[in-house]
Formats: C-alpha cells, sequence, structure tokens
C-alpha cells in the first residue's frame, strides 16, 4: 500500500455561467453604452468607438465611415416602424438596412444621451436634459416658462401621448398642446435630495427611483395631475430599472446588478458584480448586460453552475449522497452546499465506481485502485489494456478496456475473460453500466451487451437500436431497458425481443450522455440540450442551455434525485444544472435574418430589411450567388432550411450560408426558415427576391417577336406540307380513276370484242354441228366422226376460255373485292367443274376485308391452278380450300389428302417443279408475297401476300 498526498485547492464557490461578447468577438470596444435587441433578433451594441450588429456568431461593426454622426454611440433604439435610431455624442442616425443617415432633430447637434418609445411606437429623443418626440416628419418639443428643459434626464411613457419626465429631484407631466409638449411640475417635497429617475409601467403607471443619498423606490399613477403611490420600498443607489415580464426586475446599482422579486425586494446577493452601463433581456429570456471595460455579457441562466475549473472525465454519487468528479485529481463535492474539493491532485483519473461496501475504485491509465480508510490510495492490479469501465461485487471484479475486452477477478485471480471471438465480437470496450437490469457493456461499433455469467447478450441495430454506438444505458421504473447512443434512444421493454427506436430525427447527431427519471417522466441529456419523453415522443425541454461555453462538451452526467439537480462532467470542468430553476415550457421560437449577398465575389447592398430583402438586378450571364443569413438564437443551436421559388424545403443543417454555382436569367425569391431543436418553426421566413437580367435575345418581347416569327413559319409550313400531301393525295386519286378507267375500257373491250368473237365462234361451231347432223344419214364415216371430234374440242376450249374471260372481267370491273366474294367466286369454281371429291370453302378471318383487283386475279388463278394439280393428279378424295385476311397479310391454302406426284418436267425453286407450280411462285412473287408447297401429308399449297397492293408489271 503506498500513501499519496491530499491536495487542497481551497472550497470552490459555486458561480453562474456567463458569456461575453468583446473585443475578442470583434466589438469595437470593451466599454458598453447601451444594449438592445431589434425586432429581427439581432443584439446591438453601443459602444464608445462604434456601433456592432450581433446575431450571435458574427459581429459586424458600423462607425463614422458608415454614416454615424459620431463613432461614440451612448444608446439605441427601434421605433414602431421598424427604424432604428442610434444617439450619439453628436447627434441622431437612422439605419436604412445598410448605413447610417444623419437626422436633424430641435437641438442642433447635442450629445443625445437616452432614446425612448412611447406607447405609440413612436421615438424620444432626450438629448442634454432637453426632450423631444416624433411625430410622422416633424418634431415635437417641450416650451413654455414653467420648465428649464435641462432638468429632464429620464422619461415614462403614460396613455393618451403623455410622458412623464424626471430629474433634478422633480417629477414633470408633459402633455401635448398644439405643436408642442406643455410641461407641468408635480413632484412635492418628498422626492428632494437628488436627480429622479423614471421608468415605464403599464398603462398609466410608472415606477420612480432616486440616488443613494435619498433612498427611495415608488410605483405610481398619475390622477387628473397627482401622484399616487401604489408600492414602495426603501432601496437607494438604483440607476436603472428593467422589469422581468414576471412582477420583478432587474436593478442596476453601484455595485452591480441585482433581481428584485415582485414584493420589491431585492436580493441579497448580485447576480452580476461590476460597474453596468445598461441591461435587457432578449427574446429567449437571457439578461444582457453591457459593462463598462468587460463588453456585453449574456447571463446563459440561473440553473447552471460552475463548480471546478479543469477538465473533468467520470462522475458519480457516493454512498453518502456527495458526488465525486475524476480528471486531473479527485473532486469531491457537497451536492447540497454546491462546495467542491480536490484530492489526490498529482494523479489523472478516469473511472470512478463504488462498490456496494462503499470502497470507491478508481482507475489511471492501465492502473485500477481501491481508496481505503484514511484516503490512501491502494494500487489493485494493471489490467493489459487502458482501463474503460468497473464494477465489483463482493469479491467479484469485473474490469473493461478498449483493447482487452471484459476481465473478471475473484479473490485476486482471473476467472475469465470476454474477448473478441469468445463471446465479444470486439475486444474494444467502452465502459460497464451496471442497472437493475444487470451488468451491460457498452460500445462504440457493435452496440450493447448484457453480461450474464461468462457470456455476452447483445444489443444492436438488429434488435431496433437507432445506432451502434451506446454511450448510456437505463433501466426504468417499470422494467424497459433505455439506449442512449448517437442517433436518438431506444426502449426495450421487459421480455421484449426488439426495441422501439425514438427522437432519431431530434437527436441525429448528438450524443446521449445519460438518462434518468424525474418526477415519473424519462428525461434524456443531449450534448447541448435537456429532452423529455411526453406520450411515446422525444420532445425538447426548452430553449436554455446546460453548458457552460459553446466550445465545451459533455463527458459524462449523473442526476442527483436528492437536490434535484444533474452533475456533468465537461471538459471546462463539473458544471450543476438546477432542474427546478429550468424555465420549464419556455420555448421561444427562433428567428432568421437575411445577412449578406454576393455575386461573384463582389457583396451586393441588401435592400428593404433582414427578413424582406431585395438586391438591385443582376446584369446578364451565369452568375455564382451567395446568400449569408443569420438562425437568431443565443440559447442553443438552430438549424436551417431554404426552398428556391416554393419548391420544396431543404435542410442547410447548421451551415449559415448557401451557395447557388451558376444561376441563369430570371427571376428568383429564396426563402429561408430555422428549426429549434424542438422542432419549431421561426414565425416567418427571411425572403430574398433578385432578379438576373437576360441577354437581348432572351429578352420577352424577343422571344416574343420569335415566338410569332415561329409560328408564321410553323403555319407556312403545315400550309406547304398539306398542300403537298393534297396534291399527291389528288395525283394518286387520279392514279387510281384513270387506273379504274382502264380497268373498264379493257373490261368493256374483252366483253365487247373478245367475248363476241368466243360467242360468235361458240356459235359457228354449233351451227356446223346442227349441219352436219341434218346432211348425214346412217353411221358417219371415220371423217366426219374426227371433224366432230375437233369441234368438240374447239368448243370445250372456247368454253373455258369464256369462263377465265368473264372471271378476269369481275376482277377488273370493280375496285375492290371482298374476301366473301372472294371465297363465293371459288366456290362457283369448284361447282363448274363437277368433281367428286369431298370440297369446303373457308373463310377463317376477316370476311369484310377487300383485295385489290390484281390481287384477287392472281390469287383466284393460283388457287384455280392449285385445284386443277388437284384434280388432274393427287387422286385425292377431299379438298379444303381456307382464307383469312388478318388486315396485314392475305393467305390462301388449298389443302388434299392425296398423293403429291412431281412434274416429269424436272425441279423447279424452293422445290417446285413443273410449269403450274412456277406459274403460282410467280404470281405470288408479283404480289410481294411467297409460295410454299408442304407434302408432309397428303398436299398443301399456301400462299401468303402482304395486304397492302404492289404495283404489278
Amino acid at each position: 500500500m503506498c500513501a499519496i498526498a491530499l491536495a487542497w485547492t481551497g472550497a470552490a464557490v459555486a458561480q453562474p455561467i456567463v458569456e461575453s461578447v468583446n473585443r475578442a468577438s470583434g466589438l469595437p470596444s470593451d466599454y458598453i453604452n447601451g444594449v438592445y435587441q431589434d425586432r429581427y433578433g439581432f443584439m446591438w451594441f453601443a459602444t464608445d468607438a462604434g456601433l456592432a450588429r450581433y446575431d450571435g456568431q458574427q459581429v459586424e461593426t458600423f462607425t463614422a465611415d458608415d454614416g454615424l454622426p459620431h463613432p461614440f454611440v451612448y444608446t439605441v433604439r427601434e421605433d414602431a416602424e421598424g427604424t432604428l435610431w442610434a444617439g450619439t455624442f453628436e447627434g441622431l442616425a437612422r439605419f436604412d438596412g445598410a448605413r447610417f443617415h444623419r437626422v436633424m432633430e430641435p437641438f442642433g447637434e447635442p450629445l443625445i444621451t437616452r432614446l425612448h418609445v412611447d406607447q405609440e411606437g413612436r421615438l424620444v429623443v432626450l438629448a442634454e436634459g432637453r426632450v423631444a418626440r416624433r411625430e410622422g416628419d416633424r418634431w415635437r418639443s417641450v416650451q413654455g416658462p414653467v420648465l428649464s428643459q435641462a432638468e429632464i434626464h429620464s422619461v415614462a411613457s403614460l396613455s393618451g401621448g403623455r410622458l412623464l419626465g424626471g430629474g433634478r429631484g422633480r417629477l414633470f407631466l408633459l402633455e401635448p398642446e398644439g405643436d408642442h409638449f406643455v410641461a407641468r411640475a408635480i413632484a412635492s417635497g418628498w422626492n428632494q435630495g437628488g436627480v429622479m429617475h423614471v421608468a415605464d409601467g403599464d398603462l398609466d403607471h410608472a415606477w420612480v427611483y432616486g440616488p443613494t443619498s435619498n433612498p427611495f423606490f415608488y410605483r405610481i399613477r398619475v390622477e387628473e395631475g397627482r401622484i399616487v403611490r401604489v408600492d414602495s420600498a426603501d432601496i437607494g443607489g438604483i440607476r436603472q430599472f428593467v422589469p422581468d415580464g414576471e412582477g420583478g426586475a432587474m436593478l442596476v446599482m453601484d455595485r452591480g446588478v441585482y433581481r428584485m422579486s415582485p414584493d420589491l425586494k431585492p436580493e441579497a446577493k448580485p447576480i452580476y458584480t461590476g460597474q453596468v452601463e445598461d441591461l435587457t433581456f432578449d427574446y429567449e429570456g437571457s439578461l444582457w448586460i453591457g459593462t463598462f471595460g468587460r463588453g456585453a455579457v449574456r447571463r446563459v441562466g440561473d440553473h447552471l453552475k460552475a463548480l471546478t475549473d479543469s477538465p473533468a472525465a467520470r462522475i458519480a454519487v457516493g454512498p453518502q449522497g456527495d458526488v465525486w468528479a475524476s480528471g486531473f485529481g479527485l473532486w469531491q463535492i457537497d451536492a447540497g452546499a454546491l462546495r467542491a474539493t480536490r484530492r489526490f491532485a498529482s494523479l489523472q483519473f478516469r473511472e470512478i465506481h463504488f462498490s456496494a461496501l462503499g470502497t470507491l475504485w478508481l482507475s489511471s491509465g492501465q492502473i485500477l485502485y481501491a481508496v481505503e480508510e484514511r484516503e490512501r490510495l491502494a494500487p489493485f492490479r494493471a489490467d493489459p489494456g487502458w482501463i474503460s469501465g468497473v464494477d465489483v461485487v463482493g469479491d467479484s471484479i469485473r474490469m473493461s478496456s478498449y483493447s482487452a475486452g471484459i476481465h473478471r477477478i475473484v479473490s485476486g485471480k482471473d476467472v475469465d475473460t470476454l474477448r473478441a471471438g469468445r463471446g465479444l465480437p470486439t475486444d474494444m470496450i467502452e465502459g460497464l453500466e451496471r442497472t437493475t437490469s444487470g451488468l451491460w457493456a457498452l460500445t462504440r461499433s457493435h452496440g450493447a451487451f448484457r453480461i450474464e455469467g461468462g457470456r455476452a447478450v447483445r444489443y444492436g441495430r438488429r434488435e431496433g437500436l437507432p445506432s451502434s454506438s451506446v454511450y448510456s444505458i437505463y433501466t426504468d421504473s417499470e422494467g424497459g431497458t433505455w439506449f442512449g447512443t448517437d442517433r436518438g434512444v431506444a426502449r426495450l421493454s421487459r421480455g421484449a425481443a426488439q426495441a422501439e427506436a425514438l427522437g432519431v430525427s431530434l437527436l441525429d447527431g448528438q450524443r446521449v450522455s445519460a438518462i434518468f427519471e424525474r418526477d415519473g417522466d424519462v428525461w434524456i441529456v443531449g450534448d447541448r440540450a435537456l429532452y423529455i419523453v411526453s406520450q411515446g415522443e422525444v420532445q425538447s425541454v426548452g430553449a436554455f442551455r446546460i453548458l457552460p461555453d459553446v466550445t465545451s462538451a459533455i463527458n459524462d452526467v449523473v442526476y442527483h434525485a436528492a437536490t434535484d439537480r444533474l452533475f456533468l462532467a465537461t471538459t471546462e470542468g463539473v458544471v450543476a444544472v438546477e432542474l427546478a430553476a429550468l424555465p420549464v415550457g419556455m420555448q421561444p421560437l427562433p428567428r432568421i435574418a437575411i445577412r449578406s449577398v454576393e455575386v461573384g465575389e463582389t457583396p451586393r447592398p441588401l435592400l428593404g430589411n433582414p427578413l424582406v430583402a431585395h438586391i438591385e438586378d443582376i446584369a446578364p450571364g451565369r452568375h455564382r450567388v451567395e446568400v449569408v443569413f443569420a438562425p437568431l438564437s443565443f440559447a442553443g443551436r438552430v438549424r436551417t432550411e431554404v426552398r428556391l421559388n416554393g419548391g420544396e424545403w431543404g435542410p442547410v443543417g447548421e451551415e449559415r450560408r448557401i451557395v447557388f454555382p451558376a444561376l441563369g436569367a430570371g427571376t428568383y425569391r429564396l426563402e429561408v426558415r430555422a428549426v429549434s431543436l424542438s422542432g419549431g418553426l421561426s414565425p416567418e421566413s427571411a425572403t430574398l427576391e433578385f432578379a438576373i437580367d437576360p441577354y437581348w435575345w432572351q429578352r420577352p418581347g424577343f422571344i416574343v417577336v420569335l415566338g410569332l416569327l415561329s409560328l408564321v413559319g410553323l403555319v407556312l409550313l403545315v400550309r406547304y406540307i398539306s398542300q403537298r400531301r393534297l396534291r399527291e393525295q389528288v395525283r394518286a386519286l387520279e392514279v387510281q380513276r384513270r387506273l379504274h378507267d382502264e380497268r373498264e375500257r379493257i373490261s368493256r373491250d374483252l366483253h365487247d370484242h373478245v367475248g363476241a368473237q368466243l360467242s360468235s365462234l361458240l356459235a359457228g361451231v354449233e351451227l356446223a354441228r346442227l349441219e352436219r347432223r341434218a346432211s348425214g344419214d346412217g353411221a358417219p364415216p371415220a371423217r366426219d366422226l374426227a371433224s366432230s371430234e375437233a369441234l368438240d374440242g374447239v368448243e370445250a376450249d372456247a368454253r373455258t376460255t369464256m369462263r377465265q374471260l368473264r372471271e378476269t372481267i369481275w376482277a377488273l370491273h370493280g375496285s375492290s373485292v371482298s374476301m366473301d366474294e372472294f371465297a363465293s367466286r371459288v366456290r362457283n369454281d369448284l361447282a363448274a367443274r363437277r368433281t367428286d371429291l369431298t370440297t369446303r370453302v373457308t373463310c377463317v378471318e376477316g370476311k369484310d376485308q377487300t383485295l385489290s383487283p390484281i390481287q384477287a386475279l392472281n390469287l383466284f388463278r393460283v388457287t384455280q391452278e392449285a385445284i386443277t394439280n388437284v384434280l388432274k393428279h393427287a387422286e385425292a378424295r377431299q379438298l379444303e380450300v381456307t382464307l383469312a385476311h388478318d388486315g396485314a397479310s392475305v393467305r390462301v391454302e388449298i389443302c388434299d389428302d392425296g398423293v403429291f406426284r412431281p412434274s416429269p418436267g424436272g425441279s423447279g425453286t424452293n422445290g417446285l417443279a413443273g410449269f403450274g407450280l412456277r406459274s403460282m411462285q410467280a404470281r405470288a412473287e408479283q404480289l410481294g408475297g411467297q409460295l410454299e408447297l408442304d407434302t408432309s401429308e397428303g398436299t398443301t399449297v399456301r400462299v401468303v401476300v402482304p395486304a397492302e397492293s404492289v404495283d404489278v408489271p
């Protein structure tokens, strides 16, 4: 055992958390004369070296080069019209959104000490004891022998446009009359003894207070020119009085800033010590203090107390209720009195663990220590890796490390080890946490593991956790286990296999450092804010800070139920959070403002105001446009969303700018809104409107003219194409008409001449036969028999020719032939042949479809030739003709059940032999089709031609 000396730093006194904006932040001076927040959310600081505007991250400075009459600025105010005014050492200036402009008031160029805004939002100027109010474009000032204007140093606003003035121990009622104020002294002896100050109350009430030499503080009401005291207190030395909106007030006194309760009792201890020139509350409820030499100070809140000033790693509650924090040494903190004592300052500790018997265990690097009685450190043993967690139950000790898994030691001996490949997927364990549901090992890559004996049960993303990085774990009063990750939380109900993820969108990117129960609700500690689980949803508790500085980070958190405080181990030290002092339910909405615009690399002046802004038109071309905006929230982080020209809102995150790399000609409307951690949207979106001029050929006039010319050209082109198409159609119709006329002429010639000649020939043959029968008796000689046979042959050929002639005339006479007519003609042809075969003619598709005359004639001839071949050569018993027209092609099939006999004339192309088959093929090819012959079962002649007619020579 070795003894280590005890080191004391003394009792640390809890200090409230403040943040400063000073010269290091960009202010022109640390001497602040006035502090003011405008309607857009910007904080303004009046200094002796210029005026500064602050948006929470960036300071913009205005001096005489920016239009101020003098860089020494005393006060800033904004009237009902939204105009910002600055009172300087040499007069008054008005802000136009980009720079200031000198405005003449009735007093020439005086030192303006104070600006005030009355109940109707009109500006009141106090210049070296003189008073004037701006009403439209004119000024109303005080006149009359009763008052020397050099005596008024402060004013309060009453109803009816009246003002209450105070100065040199007297009160004055200023009543508008004509173009001026009439002043009347209304004070009596009770307020003599020094300069008197007044401040606004409500309606006809006002506050009156005096100097240290004659201490008094009154709340008064003015009735018929008389003062009626409503409340009073014996308080002296008040230099400024600022109501807090809750019935109390902040008092600026010589020794600092004090809070006064609604019963007019100031607290004994100041909330800020030092020389204060001005103070104000912002819309988030924070108090801003303008100091003399220390810049502007923002009091983060009464709920935060800084307890130590060195980084803290881990924090735990001891068996006696005190809080212990590790870091450079060990801090013991009285949780009630908030007093911190440092021990073992020569070592740097990390892990803290109290056993059930109250023994304190500490880790430093690879060594585990036990703190014995009399505050002696006893090295227990060294671990192979850097120790990341400790759990002690009886004589069983488990140690986790960043490289060696989890060791279990019983009575000083290693019992088992959980490592990668032997019960764990990784050797890197971030910590051990014991809850009522058991001992848990936390990792950053594989979720959390419940240690059960010598094995580990894993809970990760597969089991419903929103992330594999687990930073905290907690088991609630109902037995549900909560997992805190960097992407939200998850709750695993008792006995359930799957966890339910919560707050994923709200907590994404924040480490959940702790989860605890308070007043029956589950609370969550994120990186920068507190959250509560309400009705199954994670919600932000309020707009306030839980860290002393925006650059600090949380390492560990513990909830101290006895004092209702959170204790945070941060990179800046230990911080206590008074949960009872939280402004719970205060959810001020964030604000947003347009700050600046750059086109290319050139800044463009903003016109309008930060909420509704525009810039002058941009020259033609494609431009890079960068818009910088200010999410105005001083209490916590906000994210921003933008949309262009009414499109969908898109996130920008915590960026304060958006860049459009190449915008072309057009009119644009950019909208920006802020979103708080709780999801609240800014009450109004900030808008920026701008236009990029088009080139001359992109201008509407030119486009209209070009469109009209294009339309005229299009009309002329359509007209030309239509006329050309019409002429082609007329020519085609003329050709069809001529073809039709020619077919009719040929039909008439065939009928009138060839038909007549054939008819005459048949008549002559018949007459010769009759004459021969009439002249001859008995048996005819052989010569006569031969002559008779010749006449019979001539007659048969003539009749065949006559029938074919009629078929040709049938095909050529009309403009088209229907498939049904074609089938009827084939049936008639079969009937005329007087065959004993069983025949059938069927049109299976497209009975109403038509054939051109050329198609009908050629297909009919092919059909006739095929039927003739069947009758002459096939010795068939059945014959079937099938017709089909599907709109795209025409198909004719002639099928028989006979025997195919090739012609002795030799083989033709494609297996077709004989003159008849070659003739059929030639007719099919003339129509753009083809002829097929199938002799596998009987004989099938198939001809397929396109439905559209082709030119046939």
